[in-house]
């Protein structure tokens, strides 16, 4: 077990799976280890196993990162108070649809992709769906 939750570790931060490593940090608990038990502990199957559940904690995390992010940013905007300034008395779909016309048609393309889709999975979040386009 000590060599899996070290191998572990180890492919987390990024170093594989360096199996002389892991020899040198088991023969301090263990002098009869070598180079060959590892390699028969830390089979194809179980390096794949190891590097499938980085992933997907990677992934989670990245989710769990990003949903705080849009947490922290919706808490912390400041609401206009009761229509101060606000003259424009269309829905707020077309107000949508106007944005996402404005952003598409940035030249830098990736810039124009990612912030639709950005704008897209917001207005989502608060239930505002642009009209359809033709």
């Amino acid at each position: 077990m000590f060599v899996l939750h070290l191998a572990e570790s180890l492919y987390t931060l990024g170093a594989g799976f360096p199996t002389k490593f892991l020899m040198v940090a088991a023969i301090l608990a263990w002098e009869e280890t070598s180079d060959r038990t590892i390699r028969l502990i830390l089979t194809q199957e179980v390096r794949d196993a190891i590097a499938a559940r980085v992933k997907a904690t990677r992934a989670a995390g990245v989710a769990s990162e990003n949903a705080m992010h849009r947490l922290l940013s919706r808490v912390s905007v400041n609401p206009v108070p009761g229509g101060a300034g606000a003259s424009d008395h269309r829905p707020d779909g077309d107000k949508l649809a106007d944005a996402l016309r404005l952003l598409e048609s940035f030249t830098d393309g990736t810039a124009a992709t990612v912030m639709v889709a950005t704008l897209t999975q917001l207005a989502d979040e608060f239930g505002i769906e642009p009209p359809v386009r033709d």
